[in-house]
Protein backbone atom coordinates (compact mmCIF):
# COMPACT_ATOMS: atom_id res chain seq x y z
CA UNK A 1 0.00 0.00 0.00
CA UNK A 2 1.03 3.64 -0.45
CA UNK A 3 2.48 5.79 2.33
CA UNK A 4 3.03 9.55 2.29
CA UNK A 5 6.06 10.77 4.26
CA UNK A 6 8.03 13.79 5.36
CA UNK A 7 11.69 13.14 6.19
CA UNK A 8 14.94 15.00 6.81
CA UNK A 9 18.42 14.21 5.52
CA UNK A 10 21.58 14.35 7.66
CA UNK A 11 22.14 17.89 6.38
CA UNK A 12 18.68 18.89 7.58
CA UNK A 13 17.05 19.12 4.16
CA UNK A 14 13.33 18.32 4.36
CA UNK A 15 11.79 16.15 1.64
CA UNK A 16 8.30 14.75 1.12
CA UNK A 17 6.80 12.09 -1.13
CA UNK A 18 5.11 8.71 -1.34
CA UNK A 19 6.37 5.12 -1.37
CA UNK A 20 5.01 1.59 -1.61
CA UNK A 21 5.35 -0.70 1.42
CA UNK A 22 3.54 -3.64 2.97
CA UNK A 23 3.15 -1.91 6.36
CA UNK A 24 3.91 1.28 8.28
CA UNK A 25 6.95 -0.36 9.90
CA UNK A 26 8.30 -1.42 6.50
CA UNK A 27 7.83 2.10 5.11
CA UNK A 28 9.79 3.64 8.00
CA UNK A 29 12.54 1.02 7.56
CA UNK A 30 12.85 1.89 3.86
CA UNK A 31 13.30 5.57 4.67
CA UNK A 32 15.86 4.86 7.39
CA UNK A 33 17.84 2.66 5.00
CA UNK A 34 18.09 5.71 2.74
CA UNK A 35 19.65 7.57 5.70
CA UNK A 36 16.59 9.75 6.26
CA UNK A 37 15.14 10.81 9.61
CA UNK A 38 11.39 10.19 9.50
CA UNK A 39 9.32 13.20 10.54
CA UNK A 40 5.95 11.86 9.40
CA UNK A 41 4.84 8.67 7.69
CA UNK A 42 1.24 7.61 7.22
CA UNK A 43 -0.96 5.61 4.87
CA UNK A 44 -1.97 7.71 1.87
CA UNK A 45 -5.66 8.54 1.79
CA UNK A 46 -7.80 7.28 -1.04
CA UNK A 47 -10.96 8.75 -2.52
CA UNK A 48 -13.52 9.35 0.20
CA UNK A 49 -16.61 8.13 -1.66
CA UNK A 50 -14.95 5.15 -3.37
CA UNK A 51 -13.21 3.97 -0.19
CA UNK A 52 -16.61 3.54 1.49
CA UNK A 53 -17.64 1.07 -1.20
CA UNK A 54 -14.30 -0.76 -0.95
CA UNK A 55 -14.47 -1.11 2.84
CA UNK A 56 -15.97 -4.19 4.48
CA UNK A 57 -19.24 -3.12 6.18
CA UNK A 58 -19.01 -2.34 9.89
CA UNK A 59 -21.34 -5.19 10.88
CA UNK A 60 -19.28 -7.72 8.91
CA UNK A 61 -16.03 -6.47 10.49
CA UNK A 62 -17.59 -6.97 13.94
CA UNK A 63 -18.73 -10.46 12.87
CA UNK A 64 -15.19 -11.37 11.71
CA UNK A 65 -13.52 -10.05 14.88
CA UNK A 66 -16.02 -11.73 17.23
CA UNK A 67 -15.90 -15.12 15.52
CA UNK A 68 -12.12 -15.09 15.16
CA UNK A 69 -11.78 -14.32 18.87
CA UNK A 70 -14.24 -17.07 19.87
CA UNK A 71 -12.60 -19.75 17.72
CA UNK A 72 -9.03 -18.84 18.69
CA UNK A 73 -10.02 -19.01 22.37
CA UNK A 74 -11.47 -22.46 21.70
CA UNK A 75 -8.12 -23.64 20.32
CA UNK A 76 -9.00 -23.53 16.60
CA UNK A 77 -6.07 -22.62 14.36
CA UNK A 78 -6.09 -19.23 12.65
CA UNK A 79 -6.30 -20.74 9.16
CA UNK A 80 -9.20 -23.01 10.13
CA UNK A 81 -11.00 -20.09 11.79
CA UNK A 82 -10.62 -17.99 8.63
CA UNK A 83 -11.94 -20.90 6.53
CA UNK A 84 -15.03 -21.31 8.74
CA UNK A 85 -15.79 -17.57 8.67
CA UNK A 86 -15.34 -17.50 4.89
CA UNK A 87 -17.90 -20.29 4.50
CA UNK A 88 -20.37 -18.39 6.70
CA UNK A 89 -20.22 -15.33 4.43
CA UNK A 90 -22.92 -15.02 1.77
CA UNK A 91 -21.30 -12.04 0.04
CA UNK A 92 -18.99 -13.13 -2.80
CA UNK A 93 -16.69 -10.13 -2.39
CA UNK A 94 -16.17 -10.88 1.32
CA UNK A 95 -15.52 -14.54 0.51
CA UNK A 96 -12.86 -13.46 -1.98
CA UNK A 97 -11.24 -11.07 0.52
CA UNK A 98 -11.11 -13.73 3.26
CA UNK A 99 -9.77 -16.27 0.75
CA UNK A 100 -6.92 -13.87 -0.12
CA UNK A 101 -6.25 -13.27 3.59
CA UNK A 102 -6.12 -17.05 4.19
CA UNK A 103 -3.71 -17.54 1.27
CA UNK A 104 -1.32 -14.92 2.62
CA UNK A 105 -1.49 -16.27 6.18
CA UNK A 106 -0.84 -19.83 4.94
CA UNK A 107 2.22 -18.44 3.09
CA UNK A 108 3.70 -17.12 6.34
CA UNK A 109 2.34 -13.57 6.35
CA UNK A 110 1.01 -12.19 9.62
CA UNK A 111 -2.75 -11.68 9.90
CA UNK A 112 -2.33 -7.89 10.20
CA UNK A 113 -0.18 -7.72 7.04
CA UNK A 114 -2.66 -9.95 5.20
CA UNK A 115 -5.54 -7.67 6.18
CA UNK A 116 -3.55 -4.56 5.23
CA UNK A 117 -2.82 -6.06 1.80
CA UNK A 118 -6.55 -5.92 1.03
CA UNK A 119 -6.37 -2.15 0.49
CA UNK A 120 -9.28 -0.23 2.03
CA UNK A 121 -11.25 -3.36 3.02
CA UNK A 122 -10.17 -3.04 6.68
CA UNK A 123 -9.42 0.28 8.37
CA UNK A 124 -6.22 1.09 10.30
CA UNK A 125 -8.05 0.76 13.63
CA UNK A 126 -8.88 -2.88 12.85
CA UNK A 127 -5.43 -3.67 11.43
CA UNK A 128 -3.44 -2.07 14.25
CA UNK A 129 -5.37 -3.83 17.02
CA UNK A 130 -4.68 -7.13 15.24
CA UNK A 131 -1.00 -6.20 14.74
CA UNK A 132 -0.52 -5.30 18.42
CA UNK A 133 -2.32 -8.49 19.47
CA UNK A 134 -0.03 -10.63 17.31
CA UNK A 135 3.15 -8.95 18.52
CA UNK A 136 2.15 -9.16 22.22
CA UNK A 137 0.59 -12.63 22.08
CA UNK A 138 -2.85 -11.31 23.05
CA UNK A 139 -4.61 -11.63 19.69
CA UNK A 140 -7.73 -13.25 21.18
CA UNK A 141 -8.15 -10.47 23.77
CA UNK A 142 -7.53 -7.73 21.20
CA UNK A 143 -10.07 -9.25 18.83
CA UNK A 144 -12.60 -9.25 21.68
CA UNK A 145 -11.85 -5.54 22.37
CA UNK A 146 -12.21 -4.89 18.66
CA UNK A 147 -15.58 -6.66 18.41
CA UNK A 148 -16.88 -4.74 21.45
CA UNK A 149 -15.76 -1.38 20.06
CA UNK A 150 -17.24 -2.07 16.64
CA UNK A 151 -20.48 -3.08 18.36
CA UNK A 152 -20.50 0.29 20.18
CA UNK A 153 -20.01 2.08 16.86
CA UNK A 154 -22.95 0.18 15.40
CA UNK A 155 -25.07 1.01 18.46
CA UNK A 156 -24.23 4.73 18.24
CA UNK A 157 -24.95 4.79 14.51
CA UNK A 158 -28.25 2.99 15.12
CA UNK A 159 -29.32 5.60 17.70
CA UNK A 160 -28.63 8.41 15.24
CA UNK A 161 -30.53 6.68 12.43
CA UNK A 162 -33.47 5.89 14.71
CA UNK A 163 -33.73 9.54 15.78
CA UNK A 164 -33.63 10.64 12.12
CA UNK A 165 -36.21 8.09 10.90
CA UNK A 166 -39.37 9.91 12.04
CA UNK A 167 -38.64 13.33 10.49
CA UNK A 168 -37.35 11.74 7.27
CA UNK A 169 -40.49 9.60 6.90
CA UNK A 170 -42.76 12.58 7.58
CA UNK A 171 -40.94 14.75 5.04
CA UNK A 172 -41.04 11.98 2.39
CA UNK A 173 -44.78 11.41 2.95
CA UNK A 174 -45.41 15.17 2.68
CA UNK A 175 -43.48 15.39 -0.58
CA UNK A 176 -45.28 12.34 -2.03
CA UNK A 177 -48.69 13.78 -1.11
CA UNK A 178 -47.70 17.11 -2.63
CA UNK A 179 -46.66 15.40 -5.88
CA UNK A 180 -49.95 13.44 -6.02
CA UNK A 181 -52.00 16.61 -5.45
CA UNK A 182 -50.13 18.75 -7.98
CA UNK A 183 -49.84 16.09 -10.69
CA UNK A 184 -53.12 14.16 -10.44
CA UNK A 185 -55.71 16.11 -8.40
CA UNK A 186 -55.17 19.79 -9.23
CA UNK A 187 -55.04 19.40 -13.06
CA UNK A 188 -58.59 18.02 -12.91
CA UNK A 189 -59.88 20.93 -10.79
CA UNK A 190 -58.07 23.77 -12.58
CA UNK A 191 -60.34 23.72 -15.71
CA UNK A 192 -63.38 24.23 -13.47
CA UNK A 193 -61.83 27.27 -11.82
CA UNK A 194 -60.68 28.84 -15.08
CA UNK A 195 -64.06 28.35 -16.79
CA UNK A 196 -65.88 30.39 -14.16
CA UNK A 197 -65.49 34.15 -13.99
CA UNK A 198 -64.73 34.54 -10.30
CA UNK A 199 -61.85 36.17 -8.54
CA UNK A 200 -59.57 33.38 -7.26
CA UNK A 201 -57.58 33.77 -4.03
CA UNK A 202 -53.81 34.07 -4.36
CA UNK A 203 -53.30 30.61 -2.77
CA UNK A 204 -55.39 29.03 -5.52
CA UNK A 205 -53.44 30.96 -8.16
CA UNK A 206 -50.18 29.61 -6.73
CA UNK A 207 -51.46 26.02 -6.80
CA UNK A 208 -52.73 26.47 -10.36
CA UNK A 209 -49.33 27.78 -11.44
CA UNK A 210 -47.58 24.81 -9.79
CA UNK A 211 -50.01 22.36 -11.39
CA UNK A 212 -49.49 23.95 -14.83
CA UNK A 213 -45.71 23.78 -14.46
CA UNK A 214 -45.78 20.14 -13.33
CA UNK A 215 -48.06 19.13 -16.20
CA UNK A 216 -45.97 21.02 -18.72
CA UNK A 217 -42.46 20.10 -17.64
CA UNK A 218 -42.78 17.59 -14.83
CA UNK A 219 -40.20 15.10 -16.16
CA UNK A 220 -37.76 17.88 -17.01
CA UNK A 221 -38.03 19.31 -13.48
CA UNK A 222 -37.51 15.81 -12.05
CA UNK A 223 -34.34 15.31 -14.09
CA UNK A 224 -33.08 18.78 -13.18
CA UNK A 225 -33.77 18.08 -9.48
CA UNK A 226 -31.86 14.79 -9.62
CA UNK A 227 -28.97 16.47 -11.46
CA UNK A 228 -28.82 19.23 -8.82
CA UNK A 229 -28.77 16.69 -5.96
CA UNK A 230 -25.98 14.67 -7.64
CA UNK A 231 -23.97 17.83 -8.42
CA UNK A 232 -24.26 19.12 -4.84
CA UNK A 233 -23.27 15.69 -3.55
CA UNK A 234 -20.16 15.68 -5.75
CA UNK A 235 -19.23 19.25 -4.83
CA UNK A 236 -19.37 18.38 -1.12
CA UNK A 237 -16.71 15.71 -1.72
CA UNK A 238 -14.22 18.37 -2.84
CA UNK A 239 -11.85 18.54 0.21
CA UNK A 240 -11.81 22.35 0.80
CA UNK A 241 -15.61 22.63 0.46
CA UNK A 242 -16.20 19.55 2.59
CA UNK A 243 -13.83 20.85 5.26
CA UNK A 244 -15.54 24.27 5.33
CA UNK A 245 -18.94 22.56 5.57
CA UNK A 246 -17.82 20.32 8.46
CA UNK A 247 -16.36 23.32 10.29
CA UNK A 248 -19.55 25.35 9.80
CA UNK A 249 -21.65 22.50 11.22
CA UNK A 250 -19.90 22.93 14.58
CA UNK A 251 -21.15 26.51 14.89
CA UNK A 252 -24.85 25.63 14.46
CA UNK A 253 -26.91 25.72 17.70
CA UNK A 254 -28.17 22.12 18.11
CA UNK A 255 -26.45 20.39 15.20
CA UNK A 256 -23.02 21.63 16.29
CA UNK A 257 -23.32 20.14 19.76
CA UNK A 258 -24.54 16.84 18.31
CA UNK A 259 -21.69 16.64 15.77
CA UNK A 260 -19.17 17.49 18.48
CA UNK A 261 -20.48 14.83 20.85
CA UNK A 262 -20.48 12.17 18.12
CA UNK A 263 -16.92 13.08 17.04
CA UNK A 264 -15.62 13.09 20.64
CA UNK A 265 -17.35 9.78 21.47
CA UNK A 266 -15.71 8.11 18.46
CA UNK A 267 -12.32 9.74 19.13
CA UNK A 268 -12.23 8.81 22.83
CA UNK A 269 -13.34 5.24 22.14
CA UNK A 270 -10.79 4.71 19.35
CA UNK A 271 -7.87 6.32 21.21
CA UNK A 272 -8.72 4.64 24.53
CA UNK A 273 -9.01 1.19 22.95
CA UNK A 274 -5.74 1.58 21.03
CA UNK A 275 -3.84 2.77 24.13
CA UNK A 276 -5.34 -0.08 26.19
CA UNK A 277 -4.06 -2.51 23.55
CA UNK A 278 -0.53 -1.11 23.72
CA UNK A 279 -0.41 1.12 20.63
CA UNK A 280 1.96 4.12 21.12
CA UNK A 281 0.11 7.39 21.68
CA UNK A 282 1.41 9.13 18.52
CA UNK A 283 0.40 6.22 16.30
CA UNK A 284 -2.92 5.92 18.15
CA UNK A 285 -3.63 9.62 17.51
CA UNK A 286 -2.80 9.11 13.84
CA UNK A 287 -5.31 6.24 13.59
CA UNK A 288 -7.93 8.14 15.61
CA UNK A 289 -7.59 11.10 13.22
CA UNK A 290 -8.04 8.83 10.19
CA UNK A 291 -11.20 7.23 11.63
CA UNK A 292 -12.80 10.62 12.44
CA UNK A 293 -15.47 11.55 9.89
CA UNK A 294 -15.54 15.30 10.57
CA UNK A 295 -12.66 16.93 8.64
CA UNK A 296 -12.43 19.89 11.02
CA UNK A 297 -11.81 17.49 13.91
CA UNK A 298 -9.39 15.52 11.74
CA UNK A 299 -7.25 18.64 11.24
CA UNK A 300 -7.30 19.42 14.96
CA UNK A 301 -6.23 15.86 15.77
CA UNK A 302 -3.39 16.11 13.24
CA UNK A 303 -2.13 19.25 15.03
CA UNK A 304 -2.52 17.49 18.36
CA UNK A 305 -0.53 14.49 17.09
CA UNK A 306 2.34 16.73 15.99
CA UNK A 307 2.32 18.45 19.41
CA UNK A 308 2.56 15.07 21.19
CA UNK A 309 5.25 13.93 18.74
CA UNK A 310 7.31 17.00 19.69
CA UNK A 311 7.27 15.91 23.35
CA UNK A 312 4.19 17.55 24.85
CA UNK A 313 1.64 15.63 26.86
CA UNK A 314 -1.78 15.00 25.37
CA UNK A 315 -3.43 17.40 27.84
CA UNK A 316 -0.83 20.12 27.15
CA UNK A 317 -1.30 19.68 23.40
CA UNK A 318 -5.07 20.09 23.76
CA UNK A 319 -4.69 23.13 26.04
CA UNK A 320 -2.21 24.93 23.76
CA UNK A 321 -3.10 23.89 20.22
CA UNK A 322 -6.87 23.33 20.31
CA UNK A 323 -9.96 25.39 20.92
CA UNK A 324 -12.71 24.67 23.42
CA UNK A 325 -15.20 24.26 20.57
CA UNK A 326 -13.33 21.04 19.72
CA UNK A 327 -12.26 19.81 23.17
CA UNK A 328 -14.37 20.98 26.15
CA UNK A 329 -12.89 21.75 29.56
CA UNK A 330 -14.26 18.55 31.14
CA UNK A 331 -12.41 16.48 28.55
CA UNK A 332 -9.15 18.35 29.15
CA UNK A 333 -9.47 17.86 32.92
CA UNK A 334 -10.11 14.10 32.71
CA UNK A 335 -7.27 13.58 30.23
CA UNK A 336 -4.90 15.50 32.51
CA UNK A 337 -5.96 13.32 35.46
CA UNK A 338 -5.60 10.17 33.34
CA UNK A 339 -2.05 11.09 32.30
CA UNK A 340 -1.07 11.95 35.88
CA UNK A 341 -2.40 8.64 37.22
CA UNK A 342 -1.11 6.51 34.34
CA UNK A 343 -4.67 5.49 33.41
CA UNK A 344 -5.24 7.59 30.32
CA UNK A 345 -6.99 4.74 28.50
CA UNK A 346 -9.56 4.40 31.30
CA UNK A 347 -10.21 8.17 31.31
CA UNK A 348 -10.75 8.14 27.55
CA UNK A 349 -13.12 5.17 27.70
CA UNK A 350 -15.08 6.91 30.48
CA UNK A 351 -15.27 10.04 28.29
CA UNK A 352 -16.54 7.84 25.45
CA UNK A 353 -19.42 6.63 27.66
CA UNK A 354 -20.13 10.21 28.76
CA UNK A 355 -20.35 11.53 25.19
CA UNK A 356 -22.38 8.54 24.00
CA UNK A 357 -24.94 9.30 26.73
CA UNK A 358 -24.90 12.95 25.65
CA UNK A 359 -25.55 11.91 22.02
CA UNK A 360 -28.42 9.70 23.17
CA UNK A 361 -29.98 12.57 25.17
CA UNK A 362 -29.49 15.04 22.32
CA UNK A 363 -31.16 12.68 19.85
CA UNK A 364 -34.14 12.26 22.19
CA UNK A 365 -34.42 16.03 22.70
CA UNK A 366 -34.23 16.70 18.97
CA UNK A 367 -36.97 14.11 18.36
CA UNK A 368 -39.16 15.73 21.05
CA UNK A 369 -38.72 19.16 19.42
CA UNK A 370 -39.09 17.95 15.83
CA UNK A 371 -42.31 15.96 16.29
CA UNK A 372 -44.61 18.92 17.12
CA UNK A 373 -42.73 21.16 14.66
CA UNK A 374 -43.31 18.68 11.83
CA UNK A 375 -46.96 18.25 12.81
CA UNK A 376 -47.42 22.03 12.65
CA UNK A 377 -45.65 22.12 9.27
CA UNK A 378 -47.88 19.35 7.87
CA UNK A 379 -50.95 21.06 9.29
CA UNK A 380 -50.02 24.34 7.56
CA UNK A 381 -49.40 22.55 4.24
CA UNK A 382 -52.75 20.73 4.46
CA UNK A 383 -54.54 23.95 5.46
CA UNK A 384 -52.94 25.82 2.54
CA UNK A 385 -53.94 23.16 -0.01
CA UNK A 386 -57.42 22.64 1.43
CA UNK A 387 -58.08 26.38 1.64
CA UNK A 388 -56.87 26.89 -1.92
CA UNK A 389 -59.34 24.30 -3.21
CA UNK A 390 -62.31 24.85 -0.89
CA UNK A 391 -62.40 28.68 -0.99
CA UNK A 392 -63.15 28.89 -4.75
CA UNK A 393 -65.78 26.15 -4.37
CA UNK A 394 -67.54 28.23 -1.69
CA UNK A 395 -67.34 31.25 -3.98
CA UNK A 396 -68.91 29.22 -6.82
CA UNK A 397 -71.69 27.99 -4.51
CA UNK A 398 -72.39 31.53 -3.32
CA UNK A 399 -72.61 32.88 -6.85
CA UNK A 400 -75.05 30.07 -7.84
CA UNK A 401 -77.34 30.85 -4.84
CA UNK A 402 -77.43 34.52 -5.77
CA UNK A 403 -78.49 33.62 -9.30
Amino acid sequence: MKFSYTAASKLGKISAGTLEASSHKSAVAQLERNQLVVVRCKAARRGGLLSRFNQVPLLQRMFIAQHLSTMLRAGVSLLEALRVIREEMSNRRLKKILHQVSEKVSGGTSLAAALEAQGQAFDQFFINLVRVGESSGTLEENLTYLAEELDKRISLRSKIRTAATYPVVVIIVTVVLGVILTYFVLPNIVPLFTSLKIKLPWTTMVLMAVAGFVRGSGLLSLYVGIAIVVAVRMVFYVPPIRQAWHRSLLSLPVVGRTVRSISLANFCRTLGTLLKSGVPVVEALDIAAETTRNLAYRDELARLREAVRSGQSLAAGIAVHSKRVFFPTIMLSLIRVGESSGKLDESLLYLNQYYEREVDNLMKNVAVILEPALLVFIGLVVAFVAGSIITPIYQISGSLKVR
